[in-house]
């Protein structure tokens, strides 16, 4: 008999992530910064909208440079 496929930790944290895509999108709209702090998972495995970097550190660079980002109006 055929089993399911067991899926990794990291593809179940990937599927739960992506539901943050419609909130992640609506945050760049309104010229925000949406980070997800995660070291559990490859980053470049999602798409480009949604951020996740493994340090909280990180997470505060990466918003540091979207606001400047915004502000020269990239």
């Amino acid at each position: 008999r055929d089993q399911p496929r067991s899926h990794g930790l990291g593809d179940v944290y990937k599927r739960q992530l992506l539901l943050f895509q419609n909130i992640s999108d609506a945050y760049k709209v309104a010229n925000k910064s949406f980070i997800i702090v995660n070291d559990a998972l490859n980053a470049n495995s999602l798409p480009e909208e949604i951020i996740v970097v493994p340090t909280l550190q990180e997470a505060e660079d990466m918003i540091e440079m979207e606001e400047i980002e915004r502000e020269l109006e990239f």
